[in-house]
């Protein structure tokens, strides 16, 4: 978490590129492990549908929307202020 009190709409997703550079990897990596048949044998891997590839997707947007309210919440509390 980059700030604890100052929401990600305010700071910018892009500001910090390490970071956006670390998970574009990431992200490549895990697709590519999943969708290169090569990889899904070696792991034991199962090829994702629309369906799941949505869910994954947009369990992770929840996650950043719950770390968001978090901070609001946290930021309206008396004694953070």
């Amino acid at each position: 978490m980059r700030s604890e009190s100052v929401s990600l709409r305010r700071l910018g997703p892009l500001t910090n590129r390490s970071l956006v550079g670390a998970v574009a990897l990431t992200v490549a990596l895990q697709i590519l492990l999943v969708a290169l048949p090569v990889t899904r044998d070696l792991l034991g891997l199962e090829p994702l549908d629309a369906t799941h590839w949505g869910f994954a997707i947009a369990l992770a947007l929840a996650c950043l929307a719950f770390v968001d309210i978090d901070k609001a919440i946290l930021r309206r509390a008396p004694m953070h202020r």
